[in-house]
């Protein structure tokens, strides 16, 4: 099979940071998308996906993509607060995410102190460490279904659309966004999830993404910044997110900043077959130092509150116009993060 490979991931850090920065200049807050007035929408949700796929993909490449993979570069500050007591840490990493359209799933983590690898064949799946001599760890049924959820074999999110999704026109902070709301039942609680498309020329700005599981209310913001082509799709190569979770005995807030590159058509069997020390070795160098951007800043995606507690509280308060079916990109999201919170709790 043909593999297909663009833009060397070698960017230095400062480099990283200084353009990122410079990239997320004029961002939009959680309030302001929220607090935007929702008019109708001109356009259905199958014609805003249909001019965001024409954005993305003006050659029509995609009906022959058989895989992608999104190589990212991460900075994360996670702040928290645990029965009064509050932590604060800085996480790096890079993360090779692949995924094909028979619904199969691999990635490869690499952070300071450890690797993992998760592989997901369509029926079963695992996860490996190489932490403290190593292990293995078989999926369990829910997660499984997690991973074989409706959504897992598409590549590009809008070539199928969302139960129950609708469609809105909002202004926020001078730019004119298509928004397209739905919702997503997991199992443990609602998700709901909000898409924003640039009225100007249909590329994805911004993803709201907001649960109550469990008891615990999370909500999370992304931005996507700087669409470049590789061979002859376009995607995102910067994206900022940041996340605010609370629940009536902790709260947390983290913000990261990632670079992203792709490859196309790689093959599943690369990740299933290659050890973890192989893979991991061939991901780009994890990246160091302080992200640009926290979320003390008032000019920050989330609230200009520095105290953790109060920004979840805030974010909380909030809401979407929902429309459900899951989000490949989301769904990811939330695993990948599930899977870096879990990794530290180990440590």
């Amino acid at each position: 099979m043909k593999i297909f490979t663009k833009h060397p991931f070698s960017i230095t850090l400062c480099f990283f940071l200084v353009f990122i920065a410079s990239a997320f200049g004029q961002s939009i807050s959680l309030n302001e998308l929220d607090g935007a007035t929702k008019n109708p929408s001109d356009l259905s949700v199958s014609e805003i996906y249909a001019k965001h796929l024409a954005f993305i993909d003006p050659g029509n490449i995609t009906p022959m993509l058989s895989s992608i993979t999104r190589i990212d570069a991460t900075s994360s500050q996670i702040n928290s607060e645990f029965s009064g007591q509050s932590s604060s840490m800085t996480t790096h990493s890079t993360m090779a995410n692949f995924r094909d359209n028979l619904g199969r799933i691999a990635s490869v983590m690499k952070m300071e102190n450890m690797n993992t690898k998760t592989i997901f064949d369509g029926r079963d799946g695992y996860t490996e460490m190489d932490l403290m001599g190593g292990s293995r760890t078989e999926m369990t049924d829910e997660v499984k279904a997690a991973f074989k959820n409706p959504d897992m074999d598409l590549l590009i999110r809008e070539r199928r659309i969302p139960e129950g999704a609708g469609a809105s026109l909002v202004n926020a902070n001078g730019r004119n966004f298509y928004v397209v709301s739905y919702d997503y039942n997991t199992g443990a609680g609602n998700m709901e999830i909000a898409e924003y498309y640039d009225a100007s020329n249909f590329e994805k700005s911004f993803m709201v993404t907001k649960s109550n599981m469990s008891g615990t209310t999370s909500n999370t913001l992304q931005e996507f910044n700087n669409y470049e082509d590789f061979d002859g799709l376009k995607q995102a190569t910067l994206s900022r997110m940041q996340s605010a979770s609370t629940s009536t005995s902790f709260s947390s807030q983290m913000s990261s900043e990632t670079s992203h590159t792709y490859k196309i058509n790689e093959s599943f069997s690369f990740y299933r077959d290659g050890s973890l020390s192989e893979l991991s070795s061939a991901l780009p160098a994890i990246p160091s130092g302080t992200i640009a951007a926290t979320t003390k800043s008032t000019g920050g995606m989330l609230s200009g509150s520095s105290s953790t507690a109060s920004a979840a509280a805030a974010i909380g308060e909030t809401s979407v116009t929902s429309a459900a079916v899951p989000d490949q990109d989301s769904a990811q999201i939330a695993a990948e993060l599930a899977s870096v919170e879990n990794l530290e709790e180990s440590e």
